[in-house]
């Protein structure tokens, strides 16, 4: 599971990366957490990329309530195409969320430490997502998203049994 991750790349480099403008006011984020807004890169139609600023925790369009809010923060890719909550997203709302890495949390006994996953060259990593608008709470429209996450590689199992 992805529960934390940091996105501190400075402006150029991301649109470098990205090769797409990027809205003003962004700025470098050391622990994005679920329910917390970011930026996320809309894959829209013809190809093009739109940068957005979501929230990290898919509450599905038709959901008539924030109950959800927060706690859908990753979807297996696995089961993605068959979860009503992702289904629709998946097919139609998808993008990638830029990041330099992530933390994950290993547990010794009563305490857990905390590890940085990232790229040993310090490069970007763009973590899978899906994306969703939800109208039904309220006046404004509501954008948020979750990370598709798959079964841990040989690298990552000893940490967690899933990664982005």
């Amino acid at each position: 599971m992805c529960g934390r991750f940091a996105l501190y790349a400075d402006k150029s480099m991301l649109e470098l990366f990205l090769g797409i403008s990027l809205f003003p006011g962004f700025s470098a984020r050391y622990n994005l957490a679920p329910s917390q807004s970011c930026l996320f890169i809309k894959g829209e139609t013809g190809g093009n990329l739109s940068p957005s600023n979501l929230s990290w925790g898919l509450i599905p369009a038709w959901a008539k309530d924030n109950s959800r809010a927060g706690k859908m923060i990753n979807a297996r890719a696995e089961t993605i195409t068959e979860k009503p909550s992702f289904k629709s997203a998946f097919n139609k709302r998808r993008g990638v969320i830029p990041a330099n890495g992530f933390y994950e949390w290993k547990t010794t006994g009563k305490s857990k430490k905390p590890f940085f996953i990232s790229p040993k060259d310090q490069s970007l990593l763009g973590f899978g997502g899906i994306w969703e608008s939800n109208t039904h709470l309220g006046e404004e429209t509501i954008e948020t998203f979750s990370i598709i996450t798959t079964a841990a590689n040989q690298d990552m199992n000893e940490l967690h049994e899933r990664m982005p």
